[in-house]
């Protein structure tokens, strides 16, 4: 099971998720965010992820705001329909309509709220490249992948001591219950 924590705003939590053993970690550079990380220092967080062997994922609503950082990171991560030449995690609250290309398709029907909504039934069609968000935690995530099958989870705030403040006992209960 592919798992990927998201949100990350301080290096130390890359740390966390290598050595819990996350498979991604997400920068987010959407400025209205909570969670959001500068240029720069995404940058930088993309460097160590490298360094430490895990992948990474610049993380935006649209293109343009992850474009200037793009190159450095393993995948773009967007909500907008638009073809790209990075890899790309094509973020979405609806069933794809063809017209985008992309590596990995995250689903994500609570729109970045963190709030826990039933996934649609379509998400089965594409068990093999389907990565579902939205409200999970520790509690929910094993009923989630028994019933959808999906190829990951993705976690953010049901990870979080507070907006942006992971905990790295919640993560390690998060990945435990997966493995587990």
């Amino acid at each position: 099971m592919f798992v990927k924590v998201c949100g990350l705003t301080a290096f130390e939590y890359i740390e966390y998720a290598k050595r819990l053993g996350y498979d991604m970690v997400g920068v987010v550079l959407h400025e209205k965010s909570k969670r959001y990380v500068p240029p720069e220092k995404a940058k930088d967080m993309a460097a160590i992820a490298a360094d430490k062997g895990i992948l990474s994922a610049a993380v935006g609503i649209t293109f343009s705001e992850v474009k200037d950082v793009a190159e450095y990171f393993d995948y773009i991560q967007i909500y907008e329909r638009v073809n790209t030449d990075f890899p790309t995690i094509y973020a979405t609250s609806q069933e794809p309509d063809g017209s985008t290309v992309y590596d990995y398709l995250l689903y994500d029907v609570s729109r970045g709220s963190g709030r826990f909504v039933s996934f649609n039934s379509w998400v089965h069609r594409y068990s093999n490249k389907i990565i579902l968000a939205g409200g999970l935690d520790a509690d929910n995530v094993n009923k989630v992948i028994d019933a959808y099958k999906p190829f990951g989870v993705d976690v953010s705030s049901g990870v979080e001591e507070g907006p942006g403040v992971k905990s790295f006992d919640k993560m390690q209960l998060f990945i435990n219950r997966i493995k587990n």
